[in-house]
């Protein structure tokens, strides 16, 4: 495990805990545990790196005034589209990829791998439900390939989506944008404003993040409920 916002600190696992909370079965077979005491302490091999945090880039565009046919990207960081300030977009198709880099990555386990399969075919439904227009979920050689073949496809101009933060997802836009490009089409990324009211608070840990966002969400949710029109109980 690896702390990212401390510097210098790192997180490994207690073996008092792992006996306290992991059951008999898991505790059955002890190979390894002692590897658990007296552990060398961690070297950083890049300490002079430059850890200054940097501004969230603020990614916004006007979905209403966009030229030509544009379609609905739905990824793995992002798995409710109808919600938030897409949900009135009119997009004229939908889609998902699996693919070795976002589902299939060396490590998942088989039943992780399936879940994220699921999890984007249930968000391609519910979308599909919700903009009303054809979704579809295909698997393809990697993200690149499947977004640019379907933007073919499909003649779009435009493929929009929430951006991804940090992961496989957001390491490939670079490929996906050139991708695209080939084809005569642009990626458009949007923030959500949640992420952008919360991620200043992201300074020293998540405990310390958490309590932050407790206040943010719940002057969030205080705001909009007093936009709300006013509901009459009763005649």
């Amino acid at each position: 495990m690896a702390g990212l916002q401390t510097r210098g600190k790192c997180y490994l696992v207690r073996r008092s805990n792992l006996e306290r909370h992991c059951s008999d079965e898991l505790l059955a077979d002890a190979t390894g545990l002692d590897r658990l005491e007296g552990v060398e302490p961690v070297v950083f091999q890049n300490s002079e790196a430059n850890l200054d945090p940097e501004p969230l880039q603020d990614l916004k565009f006007d979905w209403t005034a966009l030229p030509g046919r544009y379609g609905l990207w739905i990824h793995a960081d992002d798995l409710a589209p109808e919600i938030g300030e897409l949900s009135k977009a009119r997009p004229c198709a939908l889609a998902a990829f699996t693919s070795h880099s976002s589902c299939r990555q060396p490590g998942l386990s088989e039943l992780r791998q399936e879940r994220l399969e699921r999890l984007l075919s249930d968000a391609v439904d519910r979308a599909d439900r919700h903009f009303q227009c054809a979704g579809e979920v295909s698997d393809t050689e990697s993200m690149a390939i499947g977004l640019a073949e379907w933007a073919q496809r499909q003649k779009l101009r435009h493929v929009i989506a929430f951006a991804p933060f940090v992961g496989s997802i957001a390491d490939a836009i670079p490929a996906i944008r050139q991708s695209l490009d080939r084809e005569g089409c642009d990626l458009l990324l949007y923030r959500r404003s949640w992420d952008r009211d919360l991620f200043p608070h992201a300074l020293r840990g998540f405990f310390p993040f958490w309590k932050q966002a407790r206040q943010v969400l719940r002057a969030r949710k205080g705001s909009e409920a007093l936009k709300r029109p006013s509901q009459r109980l009763g005649p």
